[in-house]
């Protein structure tokens, strides 16, 4: 069964994008909106500059999912890749 990444369609970020990646998230918000299937790829997460973390929860309640996505090769596109894969490439979390 094909499922949208987004469970609805007014999802905002807990923090406004920092001004450098506003282009990036925005890029990647309407990608998620319009894809359905499987997210996964063949992308090394060592060769993207920018990993986008989506966190999945409601209402403030228990985080239900951690998912990880890189930009692909194809413009306006994104591949899911796993948090050992992040870690490899020695991704750094920014607290903006």
């Amino acid at each position: 069964m094909a499922t949208h990444l987004f469970c609805c369609t007014t999802i905002q970020p807990t923090k406004f994008p920092n001004p450098e990646h506003e282009q990036t998230f925005t890029e990647f918000t309407k990608w998620a909106l319009t894809t359905i299937g499987n997210l996964t790829g063949s992308t090394d997460p060592s060769e993207a500059s920018v990993c986008i973390q989506l966190v999945r929860q409601v209402t403030n309640g228990p985080i239900e999912s951690i998912r990880y996505f890189v930009a692909s090769d194809k413009h306006g596109s994104f591949e899911e890749v796993s948090e050992d894969g992040i870690v490899e490439a020695n991704f750094v979390k920014v607290n903006e």
